[in-house]
């Protein structure tokens, strides 16, 4: 018998489904799905800054390459905090 908590079997392929969409999720879309939350709980600080990140991605997009590879995207995002970090430091 096996010791797995007893799942009906939909339920289960529902939830890995979900799980490897959310691992597989670009930054674009974490930070659309993150921005619109911000939105609907009427964050301004947390607004502004997704904006400023998905700014910089459509810029990186469409500068050159269609795709953005992971280190683009975090070489980008350490650039948007050390500009951000400068200006409070102003």
């Amino acid at each position: 018998m096996s010791d797995a908590l007893p799942l009906r079997e939909g339920f289960f392929i529902s939830f890995i489904t979900f799980t490897v969409k959310f691992i597989v999720m670009s930054l674009e879309e974490k930070i659309n799905i993150d921005l619109k939350t911000a939105m609907l709980a009427k964050n301004e600080p947390v607004v502004r800054g997704l904006r400023a990140i998905k700014q910089a991605i459509l810029l990186s997009k469409t500068s050159g390459s269609s795709t953005v590879s992971v280190e683009d995207e975090v070489r980008m995002l350490q650039k948007l905090v050390k500009q951000r970090k400068e200006s409070v430091e102003v």
